[in-house]
């Protein structure tokens, strides 16, 4: 059984980890107190993302800390919610 304190992962986000590593790009997954799930390099375009992935099956909303760190930081933030939303972000730009 999965306490309150325990590091929640959504559903999706092996899925789409594991998109992003076929395409060459590496995850560096952090603790859910940080306020985003982890920070997204990607090798081939030598660019890097402050990342939240959220379950778009279902209702979902930020916690505290990851509207806070969202307000602070802007377009630097992504919420990726779906294989789209994860191709999206690295073919972006």
């Amino acid at each position: 059984m999965m306490t309150y304190n325990e590091n929640r992962r959504d559903n999706n986000e092996a899925e789409i980890v594991a998109f992003w590593e076929d395409h060459k790009c590496f995850w560096i997954p952090m603790d859910r107190h940080r306020g985003f799930d982890g920070i997204l390099v990607d090798l081939p375009h030598e660019r890097a993302y402050i990342v939240e992935i959220k379950n778009s099956c279902r209702y979902w909303k930020l916690t505290a800390a990851e509207a806070h760190l969202r307000a602070n930081i802007g377009g630097l933030y992504h919420i990726i919610t779906n294989l789209e939303d994860a191709e999206q972000l690295i073919t972006a730009g």
